[in-house]
């Protein structure tokens, strides 16, 4: 993740808008907001409880892999790592 970080805050300046999808208690956020302060960070999660973890500088947003709660070019980059077997819709 801070490859991805790193990659971004090149290509969109330091200020790049990063969301974590599926974010649970923000581990993979909390390694990003402690190494680069200046990027913007979102959780998603269908856990308000969860979310409530995140580092305090990242933004919480209730919500999930199939039904972003963004609108369209609302951040630079994003990444799921721990969620896409909880998103599965079999049918």
């Amino acid at each position: 993740v801070l490859d991805l970080a790193d990659d971004l805050a090149a290509r969109c300046g330091p200020q790049a808008r990063i969301a974590d999808v599926g974010c649970g208690s923000g581990r993979f956020l909390s390694r990003i907001a402690e190494s680069r302060p200046r990027l913007q960070l979102t959780g998603i999660d269908p856990s308000a409880a969860l979310l409530e973890h995140l580092p305090h500088r990242a933004t919480g947003v209730p919500g999930d892999l199939l039904r972003l709660p963004a609108a369209d070019s609302s951040f630079d980059g994003a990444f799921c790592i721990e969620a896409l077997e909880h998103a599965l819709v079999p049918e």
